[in-house]
């Protein structure tokens, strides 16, 4: 049974490291390969921060995401970086989705 689930859990990382990929091409071929680069790193450092914000003060994913949304999109603003909010989603998502593969069980 055991050997099921880690087996289930590979296949669903690698469908993950596909999507990822799949999404960072899209958006190197719409915004450029630079600017996707700064805009990854920021959204990197917000995932990250706002992940240790939601463990202390106890935020379920919804928080997560919308505190990850708003720090992230003023940090941009912040460089006048502009980028479609629908994308910005999307690149958290992957971010998020690449941190929990590389969680340990």
């Amino acid at each position: 049974m055991e050997s099921n689930v880690t087996e289930i859990l590979q296949a669903i990382a690698l469908l993950i490291s596909t999507g990822a990929i799949v999404i960072l091409t899209y958006f190197a071929k719409k915004y450029g390969v630079s600017k996707v680069n700064k805009v990854l790193e920021i959204v990197k450092i917000g995932v990250n921060a706002i992940e240790q914000l939601g463990k202390v003060n106890g935020w379920d994913g919804k928080e997560k995401k919308a505190e990850a949304l708003n720090y992230i999109t003023k940090s941009l603003n912040a460089k006048g970086i502009k980028v479609k909010k629908t994308d910005l989603d999307m690149m958290i998502e992957s971010v998020v989705a690449e941190f929990n593969k590389n969680r340990p069980i």
